[in-house]
């Protein structure tokens, strides 16, 4: 070893090593050979960072950290599953909480996402199809192993064609991101809201989009949903900070309330239209985007989560601080942030 070091002028290291920020000669299936992208993980999402950036900010970073840390890894290895996990639940009270080792109150449901990597090498013999992989067969590759053998078994290689490559799912053979989600969104038999094309391509703060789309969800930490987390007790008052008269849901805050009531006809009257709730959140989205043509409904795109953002402001700072807002102050605020 040491007669072919000196001739190539190098020196003579010991496994394991880093090459290119990844270990080599680790037992890859130990998690302790993930702790270098755990550590860049944690100190992505520093607390501090949490603390200082909205829920829309922390949105972009945990979008930014899913999209570059892990994959490097991930192209050579597969990650195992207790992995998975802890980067995803890393990234989960990052999100909802700001910090990423405290666990907080998740307002929806995370879907963790299972990603499967394999590097395997074809070869074409007299007999058929030898398939060489690198990682021995798991119970769950069985099935999927099978299906391949029989697509390839009618597959006949000549040599008066040349080798291209063909995507088939698309009518050209030409693979394009678009046609992958719509594939997705077919095979878990999924279809995308209509409010949503509407909602996300909005120009107001990611805050209060972020927001919005939690009412949507019927997700804010109102009363109702707070005793449904067990966060409150069923003997504790779960009745509407404004009207005292009905639960306090999301739907029944920020448009049924009788204080609400109040709000919305003065916005509409300020348009000169007339106004009737309707019994969701994705019928009030869509309705205000596509109901009001195409120029008025980019406005409404702004005026309606501007509108229930001021109304769960004013109910907080009332049940919190004590300060108290009128509906009629309510209404200035959403007109002249409008046209700030």
């Amino acid at each position: 070893m040491d007669y072919f070091a000196s001739i190539l002028g190098c020196s003579i290291g010991d496994f394991p090593f880093s090459y290119l920020g990844i270990l080599i000669g680790f037992k890859r299936r130990q998690c302790s050979f993930w702790d270098p992208v755990i550590d860049k993980f944690k100190k992505k999402l520093a607390g501090w960072k949490g603390r200082c950036l909205s829920f829309g900010d922390r949105l972009v970073l945990v979008n930014a950290v899913l999209s570059s840390l892990p994959l490097h890894y991930m192209a050579m290895y597969k990650a195992p599953k207790k992995v998975i996990n802890k980067l995803e639940g890393l990234r989960r009270n990052f999100l909802w909480g700001g910090d990423c080792v405290r666990r907080k109150l998740c307002l929806v449901n995370w879907a963790t996402e299972k990603i499967l990597f394999y590097h395997p090498s074809v070869n074409v013999n007299d007999g058929g199809w030898l398939i060489q992989m690198d990682l021995p067969l798991q119970q769950y590759d069985a099935s999927e192993y099978a299906l391949l053998m029989a697509e390839l078994s009618n597959v006949v290689l000549t040599e008066e064609k040349e080798d291209s490559m063909f995507w088939t799912p698309a009518v050209d053979g030409s693979y394009s991101v678009s046609e992958v989600v719509r594939l997705l969104v077919n095979e878990f038999n999924e279809s995308i809201p209509e409010w949503a094309s509407l909602m996300w391509y909005n120009p107001i703060p990611s805050k209060v989009l972020i927001f919005h789309w939690l009412a949507i969800q019927n997700c804010i930490p109102v009363k109702h949903t707070l005793l449904q987390r067990g966060v409150i007790r069923e003997d504790q008052n779960v009745t509407c900070f404004w009207c005292y008269s009905s639960v306090e849901t999301a739907i029944h805050l920020l448009l049924h309330c009788p204080w609400a009531s109040l709000i919305w006809p003065d916005i509409f009257r300020w348009w000169n239209l007339r106004w009737v709730m309707p019994s969701s959140f994705a019928t009030f989205t869509h309705a205000l985007s596509s109901g009001m043509g195409i120029k008025a409904g980019k406005l409404w795109q702004l005026i309606g989560p501007a509108t229930i953002w001021f109304i769960w402001l004013a109910r907080n700072n009332a049940l919190f601080n004590d300060e108290f807002t009128c509906w009629t102050t309510l209404v200035k605020k959403v007109k002249i942030k409008l046209f700030e």
